[in-house]
């Protein structure tokens, strides 16, 4: 198994249980997870990799673990997540693993002054005139037995003195041979590893190792151990201390003294330590040493970052009283690192402000944003020498501004300019403004396309989802499209915030620090435009600003502005902090003519408001078709009536059916759209609620069916927004008439040829067309159609009208007890169902009658 290795050193090994809840995941969501582990989503993919990078540790150490193999994955990375970011004890990291097994070290290599003795293995090879390779293991006399030469003493003996006897030995008795020595296996010994090892305990291990060698096959030292009295001791004398932080810090391992059988490593308690956090290369908690200062320190912590603050740094101290109190040194003088260290201390280099001394800032769509070196003199042209080099495309050159600090508070005022003016008239310091210190210029885009700053303002949101088709949507559909249209302006908004220079983003905070700065006596820097204007809102009340320049900073006006009267709306406050409310009428052209008596100078929460032209509103068109001689869609003009816009189409044809006349408007057509909904709502609700009441009462359910294909049919049903007008009537009486229509935009009025029928639909046997006669009565046409089905409801028989209207049952009669019913051409008789063959449904009459005239209303458009 291997470890996480996660950036805190935190680690951990995944149980198989995690290891499979991962594989199921999706490839998203495991690389969401990997990246929390801190780990590379390759180590993940595949049983095969995964499991042996896992199999892959090293042969005596494995990772320290904690008990987590029972959580599941999303436990286990919420318990990573709750951890907080504390500091780690320096130097233990090391040793941060356990060992695996008590077998002795042995692949160490052998140096030349290795002390051969019992229990070592020489290796003796001979080559030339004879051919031999001898295992020589040095006896408990300190002798070997050498085949032809007996027995050598060599115990006691560094190695390069063993390899010189034995080969001048074996050249002045064996004549014609070369002679090759190495050491083979190398004797164990058995040491104890004590005090707070991480496993302390006695330990096989070779002839060769030494403290650090015994520290590493223990697993370590415990986090309460000493990593700086590493104690050596031999026969019950101290022979040597180890500094660990020597060999970290330096690479220094002189004090790394051989072992010898029976030694003993013991590990102490840590004595005092002190924690270093903020900005320094390596933050951690450090033991230290008598003696050793706040220098010593620095040289543990490996310095300061660059942009820490060393001049002022605080050290936290436990005083004689036991309370912490506070110090503040400058790292710098040799004084205050000469400070000696105590148990407890707590060092924190903070970081150095962001603030960069005597600049100013450029900020928007410029080329080089950023700091700019300032010097007395320095003016605009001088940051912004080009317009084309210096700023992007879309930048907008007739308003840019300047928060400029005034005070210690850094409040702040506004100055507002055009960045055309400014390389237009260098040598005007009106225009080209020279700069104080600290100066931030913006530099707006002309691209306002994020939110209008009013709606941002007022947490408003008014996107638009185009319809390109221009076919009707129901509900689900809009909204899931809405949605759909969020998430990705939410994606491109995310794309394109290093590029959002609009009036919205970089006004926010200037406003908001002129709200925070705003006291009695210091009133509000805020200015209001709204109406015809590219970017109606609220802006910065810049100094000397006065009417054209507010204007300008809105982007100019439209070519639907009203320029004769404009309105000022001001607020006055009068002495005793009366409250008074002035509308100044302002006459726009005067303004843009540099006369100065109609510019007026703008103060605090002034409101400009540009009007509309009279009369200025978007095209508005109405559709004619069917048998007028032009048919086609027609601009209108406000207060244009109907009669007017058929005169215009070149009037009625010859075979023109007026009285069939459909017209179409579309605010009808929205309010029917709300209706069928309501009513689809309440049709299946009433449906429901019937039958859960027929089922709790034990009754014999009624037949669904005719229920269940009037609720189809509602569903179907197209808003159609139709309008019921008498067009012979208005086209007979002068223009003027009161009956005259009025149209509004988007108004469709439909012609249908001449018809010589009588629709009969409904609960009859045979639902048809008739042709016309007009001595027949309504049970007549009843009676060509085949009568009333068994399900009819012969009591309330309607008549809808060519043109729409609906003529129902006089109170107490029926249609066909009337001989002198009035029918004509177009119109159609239609039979509804008896309420007693369905559930009991309030809307049922209601229902039928909308229905049957969309249906009766759609008949009639086909025949155009």
């Amino acid at each position: 198994m291997m470890a996480f290795n996660l950036p805190s050193a935190y680690s951990i090994t995944p149980s198989t249980k995690q290891i499979e809840q991962f594989k199921k995941m999706s490839p998203q969501q495991q690389k969401q997870i990997a990246k929390q582990l801190g780990y590379d989503l390759g180590d993940f993919q595949g049983n095969s990799s995964f499991e042996q990078k896992f199999e892959q540790s090293p042969e005596f150490m494995l990772p320290r673990q904690e008990d987590d193999s029972g959580m599941d994955l999303e436990e286990l990375l919420a318990d990573i997540e709750d951890k907080p970011e504390e500091l780690t004890y320096f130097g233990y990291d090391l040793f941060a693993g356990e060992p695996t097994t008590f077998a002795p070290v042995s692949d160490i290599p052998v140096p030349s002054e290795y002390i051969v003795g019992p229990g070592d293995e020489l290796v003796v090879q001979l080559y030339g005139k004879q051919n031999e390779n001898y295992n020589l293991t040095v006896f408990r006399d300190g002798q070997i037995q050498f085949p032809q030469l007996g027995p050598i003493a060599v115990s006691g003996m560094a190695f390069d003195k063993v390899r010189e006897l034995l080969t001048k030995r074996i050249k002045s008795q064996i004549l014609g041979v070369d002679v090759s020595i190495s050491i083979g296996e190398l004797r164990s010994m058995r040491v104890l590893v004590l005090g707070d090892a991480y496993k302390p305990g006695s330990y096989q291990v070779s002839s060769l190792s030494t403290i650090t060698n015994a520290l590493f096959v223990s697993g370590g030292v415990k986090e309460i151990g000493s990593l700086r009295n590493i104690q050596l001791k031999r026969k019950g004398q101290l022979i040597a201390v180890l500094d660990l932080y020597d060999l970290l810090l330096h690479g220094d391992t002189s004090n790394d003294l051989r072992l010898q059988a029976g030694d003993v490593v013991f590990i102490p308690s840590a004595g005092a330590r002190v924690s270093v956090t903020g900005e320094v290369n390596r933050p951690a908690i450090y033991e230290i040493s008598k003696n050793e200062t706040i220098k010593d320190l620095i040289l543990m912590m490996g310095g300061a970052k660059a942009d820490s603050n060393q001049g002022s740094v605080l050290l936290n101290r436990i005083n004689s009283h036991n309370v912490r109190e506070a110090l503040d040194l400058d790292i710098n003088q040799n004084a205050d690192i000469s400070t000696l260290l105590q148990n407890g201390d707590e060092l924190v280099v903070g970081k150095i402000s962001d603030y960069v001394e005597g600049t100013i800032e450029l900020t928007g769509a410029v080329t080089r944003a950023g700091a700019y070196h300032w010097k007395k003199g320095l003016k605009i042209s001088d940051v912004i020498k080009n317009l084309k080099l210096d700023l992007l495309k879309d930048a907008d050159l007739n308003y840019s501004i300047i928060s400029r600090k005034v005070n210690i508070n850094n409040d702040i005022e506004v100055l507002q300019f055009s960045l055309t003016d400014a390389l237009t008239h260098l040598n005007n310091p009106n225009y080209n403004i020279e700069l104080n210190v600290q100066d931030e210029i913006f530099v707006f885009s002309i691209d306002d396309s994020l939110l209008r700053f009013e709606e941002f303002r007022e947490g408003r949101f008014n996107w638009k989802i185009e319809d390109e088709e221009e076919e009707r949507i129901n509900e689900r559909t809009e909204r899931i499209r809405f949605q759909e249209k969020y998430i990705e302006r939410e994606e491109e908004e995310e794309a394109e915030d290093a590029q959002d220079f609009s009036r919205v983003t970089l006004l926010k905070p200037i406003i908001e620090q002129l709200r925070k700065q705003s006291s009695l006596g210091n009133p509000y820097a805020i200015v209001s435009i709204q109406g015809e204007v590219q970017f109606p809102g609220t802006y910065p009340l810049a100094k000397n600003t006065r009417i054209d320049a507010l204007v300008h900073a809105a982007g100019g006006l439209n070519d639907s502005a009203y320029t004769v009267a404009a309105e000022l709306t001001r607020r006055d406050v009068a002495e005793n902090n009366t409250v008074s409310v002035k509308h100044l009428m302002v006459d726009l052209n005067a303004v843009f003519d540099k006369e100065n008596v109609h510019n007026i100078s703008l103060k605090s929460r002034d409101v400009l408001t540009i009007r509309i032209k009279p009369e200025w509103n978007e095209v508005s068109k109405v559709i004619v078709k069917g048998e007028v001689k032009f048919p086609g869609t027609y601009v209108i003009r406000q207060g244009e009536t109907l009669k007017q816009v058929i005169n215009r189409a070149g009037g009625l044809t010859e075979m023109a059916y007026a009285k069939g006349a459909i017209f179409m408007r579309k605010e009808l057509q929205e309010r029917e759209e709300e209706l069928l909904k309501e009513m689809q709502e309440r049709l299946k609700n009433e449906l429901a609620a019937a039958s859960l009441s027929e089922a709790d009462e034990n009754k014999n359910i009624k037949d669904d069916k005719a229920s269940l294909e009037l609720v189809e049919k509602l569903d179907s049903t197209q808003a159609l927004g139709r309008l019921v007008i008498d067009l012979p009537e208005i086209l007979e009486n002068e223009e003027g008439y009161i009956s005259d229509l009025l149209l509004k935009d988007g108004d469709e009025l439909a012609i249908p040829p001449s018809t010589q029928t009588i629709s009969v639909i409904g609960q009859v046997q045979h639902p048809t067309a008739h042709i016309f006669n007009g001595r027949l009565d309504i049970d007549k046409y009843l009676e060509l159609s085949g009568g009333f089905t068994n399900r009819a409801d012969k009591k309330r028989v309607f008549v809808i009208k060519a043109n729409g209207a609906v003529k129902m049952p006089e109170k107490g009669s029926y249609w066909f007890a009337s001989k002198q019913t009035y029918l004509e051409a177009g119109d159609t008789v239609v039979v509804p169902l008896n309420t007693s063959y369905i559930k009991p449904l309030t809307l049922w009459n209601e229902v039928t009658s909308i229905v049957f005239q969309s249906v009766v209303t759609l008949a009639s458009l086909a025949r155009l």
